[in-house]
């Protein structure tokens, strides 16, 4: 009822179904992704609830497949928590803005380098905060998508992620963004600037008519 309540008023309407859980699928991101793609509804709700019990999750347009490029997705998409209060964080509709040494642009993410969406066999990452990227950086963000010695350039260039889980989907972290304006998605007791956590459960749910 809670998340209902944060979803746009189109994709409300709709009804959500359960296309992957690591309780009866496994904890593999492959195996996810794959659900994903299988998925003929591109609007899903990816949940993450913590061993400490907060969650906390993403809305997103497009379906999560492995892939090369350095990001994808929409300013639709967003990240929220509902444990342990209920919050949902839009895009910063501003066409750039600065927080420090971090400037932000809007794009779907590649050479702009902001990226709301990006995955590979090893990690999932939503909501990375960035700015312009030269060709070489580029070539480098997109070699760290494959595995190889670029794999924290988007990270170490700008806020976020605000939501990051590993290839076993059994860790993970939440790390406040520019670009919508938020905090961790989850709590700590020292209020840290990035949180990391364990997972105890992930599931990926599409909306469907």
């Amino acid at each position: 009822q809670h998340l209902y309540g944060l979803l746009p008023p189109t994709a409300a309407m709709l009804t959500a179904r359960r296309v992957f859980s690591t309780d009866f699928d496994g904890y593999s991101l492959r195996s996810l992704c794959l659900s994903s793609d299988e998925s003929t509804h591109q609007q899903q709700l990816l949940l993450v609830k913590t061993m400490d019990g907060q969650v906390a999750g993403t809305y997103t347009t497009q379906s999560w497949t492995l892939q090369k490029r350095t990001g994808y997705g929409s300013q639709e998409c967003f990240p929220f928590r509902i444990i342990p209060t209920v919050a949902a964080y839009r895009a910063v509709p501003s066409s750039s803005s600065t927080a420090g040494s971090v400037t932000r642009r809007q794009s779907t993410g590649d050479a702009d380098g902001t990226v709301y969406m990006s995955v590979t066999a090893d990690m999932l990452q939503f909501g990375m905060d960035g700015i312009k990227q030269t060709p070489e950086e580029l070539a480098e963000s997109e070699l760290g998508a494959s595995g190889g010695a670029g794999e924290d350039v988007l990270s170490r260039r700008g806020g976020g992620p605000a939501l990051y889980l590993n290839g076993d989907l059994d860790k993970g972290s939440s790390t406040g963004t520019v670009m919508y304006g938020s905090p961790p998605l989850l709590t700590s007791p020292g209020n840290d600037s990035t949180v990391n956590f364990e997972v105890a459960v992930v599931e990926l749910w599409s909306l469907e008519a």
